[in-house]
């Protein structure tokens, strides 16, 4: 009888934990649903019920089947902030596709369904996905169609990465659906109130020219390969050349 009431006490208490983990995944779920339909809600007082922060598509991905991913950072979900003329919507998760340069917001339901949402980049001021502050292309120059560059120096002046992937139609028996290429990366600086391309380190010395000896030194010492670069050389890298 003692064996047969521990039995059922340990069958009580992991049904308990199992309807406590149960209600708190709705109530996440429901959060998630709850913030993604309190921006739908501000856009649309804002600009009105045909001009909303989402396109009105579900994203669909291009090659799901192909090696690799078109997304940064993650093929998972990440979690971003979003800022939309000044309001500021927290714990939302997203994904950055740099194929074609689009932020895909997740809604998810009490049931477990997730759709993906394509956000309409018009509306979006900046996103930050896992401490990367993306800022609206068209904000630092209005002739640029609305994209993100990620900032990842403010000082003297700002500095930014645009980053881009791209598909390549490669099939072969052992990749029978094509293939994402490795991210390419460029840097780009808004110095003087001018953005500037800086594809190649000649081109970075030339714009701190005449710091070029100290800056190429620099990079020697500290192994940096401006090809190669990652956020934090680069950010490390254009320190130094500011306070040169």
């Amino acid at each position: 009888m003692q064996k047969i009431s521990i039995i059922r006490i340990i069958g009580c208490a992991l049904l308990m934990l199992f309807s406590i983990k149960q209600s708190y995944s709705q109530q996440s779920a429901q959060s998630i649903a709850n913030l993604v339909n309190e921006i739908l809600k501000y856009t649309g007082s804002i600009y009105g019920s045909d001009d909303r922060l989402i396109t009105g598509k579900y994203y669909v991905p291009t090659h799901p089947l192909a090696l690799g991913h078109p997304y940064l950072i993650s093929r998972d979900w990440l979690p971003a902030t979003l800022y939309i003329k000044g309001v500021i919507f927290n714990d939302v998760e997203v994904k950055y596709n740099i194929e074609d340069d689009l932020i895909i917001l997740k809604r998810q339901y009490e049931q477990g369904l997730v759709d993906e949402l394509l956000l309409n980049n018009s509306y979006i001021d900046s996103v930050r996905i896992s401490g990367h502050l993306f800022i609206n292309t068209s904000l630092v120059d209005e002739k640029i169609s609305p994209g993100y560059f990620e900032q990842i120096y403010n000082g003297g002046f700002v500095a930014y990465l645009k980053h881009k992937n791209s598909y390549k139609d490669e099939l072969s028996p052992q990749m029978m659906y094509g293939k994402y290429m490795e991210p390419k990366t460029t840097l780009y600086l808004f110095d003087d109130n001018q953005l500037l391309e800086i594809a190649s380190k000649k081109e970075l010395m030339t714009h701190f020219s005449p710091n070029e000896k100290m800056i190429s030194r620099f990079m020697k010492q500290n192994k940096i390969r401006f090809r190669k670069a990652i956020d934090e050389q680069f950010i490390k890298l254009l320190n130094y050349c500011d306070e040169l």
